[in-house]
């Protein structure tokens, strides 16, 4: 049976000033989000895709009360996360 594949655009996992931070996927398959990985690229460049266990504020203190979302937003705030559109300007 013949299948077609197209584009579906990543999943917002958290807004912030500086940018938007979306989920990342493993073999670009939509029904696996890597539970690690994020990008700042809508269209998925894997150059903009990082792991957030090695961001500098991931390992601060006692990550039991912080969120992903938590950290992504002030690891962007700190200018941890590069974002494709600052890189532009």
């Amino acid at each position: 049976m013949p299948t077609e594949h197209r584009w579906v655009p990543p999943e917002v996992c958290v807004k912030t000033p500086k940018g938007t931070i979306y989920h990342a996927y493993k073999d670009e398959d939509p029904e696996r989000v890597l539970d690690y990985w994020y990008t700042t690229d809508r269209d998925e460049n894997p150059d903009w895709e990082f792991d957030i266990r090695e961001l500098p504020t991931y390992g601060e203190g006692r990550l039991g009360t912080r969120t992903h979302k938590t950290i992504l937003r002030l690891a962007a705030q700190r200018g941890e996360i590069a974002f494709p559109e600052i890189a532009d300007e």
